[in-house]
This record gives structure tokens, C-alpha cells and sequence, in this order.
């Protein structure tokens, strides 16, 4: 079995580290933005080894999925910004 297609073997591998990041968030009151997604960012910029991240939405909530989509790779690229989606 791959790991990643067993999300509660994935959480159970990383269950106190997942459960503290949570606690985090919870205990701070803040869901949106904060030091918990800017610390994500410079770490996973980092994973990647770019200089910089940043975390945006998936766009689900948008009714025109497309529009929403080349806007934000418009943003992106207007900032001279390389667009990484995975």
C-alpha cells in the first residue's frame, strides 16, 4: 500500500506534529494567514528551493473556476513570479 493513499496511516505517522500545528492555530484564534501560513511558506519554499512562497487558495469556492485560475497565474507572472501548482 502507498502511504499517501491511506490518510489515516499518513496521520498516524505524523499525529503529535499534525495535532500541535492544530493546537496552534486553534489556541492563536487566527485561521487565515498568521504566522502558522507564513512559517509554511518559508518552509515549503524552501523544500522546494525557490527564495519565496506563497500560500493561496484552491479556488473551489469560485463559480468560474477558469477565471479564477488565469487570474491568479496572471498575478503570478505580472510579479515576474513563478507559478508551481502541486
Amino acid at each position: 500500500m502507498i502511504l499517501c493513499s491511506n490518510p489515516l496511516a499518513q496521520y498516524n505517522a505524523h499525529k503529535a506534529e499534525i495535532d500541535e500545528a492544530i493546537r496552534r492555530v486553534l489556541d492563536k484564534g487566527w485561521y487565515i494567514l498568521g504566522e502558522e501560513t507564513k512559517a509554511f511558506e518559508s518552509e515549503f519554499a524552501e523544500y522546494i528551493g525557490v527564495s519565496n512562497g506563497i500560500g493561496v487558495g484552491s479556488g473551489y469556492h469560485q463559480t468560474n473556476k477558469s477565471n479564477y485560475f488565469c487570474s491568479s497565474l496572471w498575478t503570478i507572472g505580472r510579479y515576474g513570479a513563478y507559478s508551481g501548482y502541486c
